[in-house]
């Protein structure tokens, strides 16, 4: 059964995934979800995001991201997609 995921999620790649979460030379070894549909990864350094690249089958939920980290991460996916942010949030995020 595959793993649910909500927004939040700290997640790896799944061992057997041969996946590798990297943009150039760097490597990282978990990524934030920040959008189910589609699926929607941010590092928790804010420096990268990978949607078209990811899929939640090479995926699995490590731990869950603080407020701050995951307001950080929202930021970011916001910023290069504004269409994602609801229409409701016009001020800072608060938890």
């Amino acid at each position: 059964m595959p793993e649910k995921f909500n927004i939040g999620d700290i997640v790896q790649p799944k061992p057997d995934s041969g996946f590798v979460l990297h943009s150039g030379a760097s490597a990282y070894s978990d990524a934030v979800c920040v959008s189910v549909k589609p699926f929607v990864l941010v590092s928790r350094e804010t420096d990268m995001l990978w949607n078209t690249t990811v899929s939640p089958k090479d995926f699995m939920v490590v731990e869950r991201a603080d407020k701050k980290l995951l307001h950080d991460c929202l930021e970011r996916h916001y910023h290069d997609h504004p269409k994602a942010r609801p229409k409701s949030i016009t001020t800072p995020m608060e938890f």
